[in-house]
């Protein structure tokens, strides 16, 4: 899905980020900055005008998604809260987090497309993501091995076409290049990226992918 980082993105509607209670412009259109545990985050939409809308939420259950409406503070409006946390991983580093997927953003159908609005946290620095949602590429022999089907940010990982006529391949935003311009790993839906065979990994049954990439770069 194409990925946005402006608050102006949609059109006809207007974003407005708050971080403990004071209305922020994110750097670079994007970037919040590197945010300490407890600090308290409010995402603002505002449906200008009387366009036909909706806004809600998800919540995901055994690979299913369930919608629920948002609640308006004023016609048109919505906000979407968020808490920074500390966070220890298991070989002891020390860093923050927000909730994770589909926790860390809310959605809007407007004008005939579908936008997820959120937060991101890589290494600890706090983006501003919109994802205008378009459906996954199709496989078929025409779709060169390593295209990135699709891409959330927000929800930390790539579908990549690996050539398997059943199975495609999940990519975690850790294993993704680094965008200097962005300051963020990130890879685009139709983007193509090369990766040794051995860089290939089968998952465990519990996960909804059968195999991950571990390591790449831009082809």
């Amino acid at each position: 899905m194409p990925i946005h980082f402006s608050p102006s993105a949609i059109p006809g509607v207007n974003i407005f980020i708050y971080v403990n209670g004071k209305m922020v412009e994110p750097q670079c259109g994007y970037l919040l900055g590197v945010l300490p545990a407890g600090t308290k985050i409010a995402i603002t939409i505002d449906v200008l005008g009387s366009a036909e809308h909706q806004c809600y939420t998800i919540v995901s259950h055994n690979s299913q998604t369930v919608r629920t409406a948002k609640a308006c503070s004023e016609p048109g409006v919505y906000v979407k809260h968020l808490t920074v946390t500390a966070y220890q991983s298991d070989d002891g580093t020390r860093s923050t987090r927000i909730a994770g997927w589909p926790n860390n953003m809310f959605c809007l159908d407007l004008n005939g497309k579908t936008w997820n609005i959120g937060i991101v946290n890589q290494n600890g620095r706090y983006f501003l993501v919109i994802e205008e949602y378009i459906p996954s590429i199709e496989v078929n022999e025409l779709i060169p091995i390593g295209m990135v089907l699709s891409s959330s940010p927000l929800r930390c990982w790539a579908t990549i076409n690996i050539g398997s006529t059943l199975f495609n391949a999940r990519l975690h935003w850790t294993n993704m290049p680094f965008r200097r311009d962005l300051g963020l790993r990130i890879l685009n839906q139709g983007e193509v990226i090369k990766y040794e065979k051995e860089d290939v990994v089968e998952l465990d049954s519990a996960s909804s992918f059968r195999y991950e990439i571990k390591a790449c770069t831009l082809a």
